[in-house]
């Protein structure tokens, strides 16, 4: 859709456009008609499962509307565009520029965009608060020496983890939204701080995991002298999400460039990689807080029993 909310199907040229396509596809690849009337030198008429781009002269760039509706993703506005260079080779299409439009979950409707600017404020916000609070709280950990143990430690990576989370999102979002950097043609500066934000994420995950295992042992086996070292607490807050991440990028690396990077609204399927250990562990510690609950309310009522024997 356009942004007057027109379906792009409906612009003048389209309909025409996609056929011419869509002939020249069938008539020049399909069958090899090497007739078919295509000027020397010009990039060929070429689907990319997306558009139909038609022939086009060498060193030259097209743009298209983008589509209503990829991938069950509405858009509302913005072009794609793609180049052709001077040897009459294709490049890679750009769908950076195209909108996703904003649905209602309950009516469906196209929400506008002030509204899209309240929640880009609300976020920045929220995360710059956050940010704030956070550097504040390891601040107070780092000064006072008193403060540190085991406790405190995971206590502050956890903080650590979301203060980097948070400040990797303010920094993107400066470089993409107020810059207007180009993620297509600035791979570097699209792929890390995508790596990195999704590192602190699940690590931030797994130090609550920590927190919560620690807690559990404490209650549930308040006599047992096992104890938790730093190494092993490192292990599961620190190794094991980069261990994760990793396998996730060097395995489907390609799918994210394209995802990430290059506007691409099909999600790696690889993302279940990290997405499954991330939901293992928020399971892991309903069950401890479920196991915690379970002790202190039973050890309350044998106190409230015990006080009521006492004063009979």
């Amino acid at each position: 859709m356009d942004r007057s909310g027109m379906d792009v199907a409906d612009a003048p040229g389209f309909v025409d456009s996609v056929v011419k396509c869509v002939q020249a596809f069938v008539n020049c690849y399909h069958n090899n008609d090497t007739s078919c009337p295509i000027n020397a030198g010009f990039c060929k008429p070429n689907f990319d499962s997306i558009h139909c781009w038609e022939e086009t002269p060498p060193n030259s760039t097209i743009s298209k509307p983008c589509v209503g509706t990829h991938d069950g993703v509405p858009y509302s506005g913005g072009f794609a565009t793609r180049f052709c260079d001077e040897f009459g080779n294709w490049s890679v299409a750009s769908y950076e520029h195209c909108r996703p439009a904003f649905l209602d979950e309950h009516t469906g409707s196209s929400i506008s965009d002030d509204h899209v600017k309240i929640l880009y404020l609300l976020c920045w916000i929220g995360y710059s608060l956050s940010t704030i609070v956070g550097i504040v709280a390891l601040g107070i950990f780092l000064v006072y020496k008193s403060l540190w143990c085991l406790r405190n430690f995971v206590h502050s990576n956890l903080i650590l983890c979301f203060t980097i989370h948070n400040i990797i999102w303010m920094l993107t979002s400066v470089l993409f939204n107020e810059i207007e950097l180009s993620k297509a043609n600035n791979f570097l500066a699209c792929i890390v701080p995508s790596f990195l934000f999704q590192f602190f994420t699940v690590a931030g995950l797994f130090w609550m995991f920590v927190e919560g295992l620690i807690i559990f042992f404490n209650v549930i086996y308040a006599f047992n002298s096992r104890q938790f070292t730093y190494k092993e607490c490192i292990l599961i807050g620190w190794v094991l999400p980069l261990f994760i991440i990793s396998v996730h990028v060097l395995w489907d690396h390609q799918e994210i460039l394209n995802y990430r990077c290059q506007g691409s609204q099909q999600q790696p399927v690889f993302d279940w990689c990290v997405l499954i250990p991330c939901i293992l562990v928020l399971f892991a510690n309903f069950a401890f807080l479920m196991a915690i609950i379970s002790v202190v309310v039973t050890q309350l009522r044998v106190t409230v029993r015990e006080d009521i024997r006492r004063y009979q």
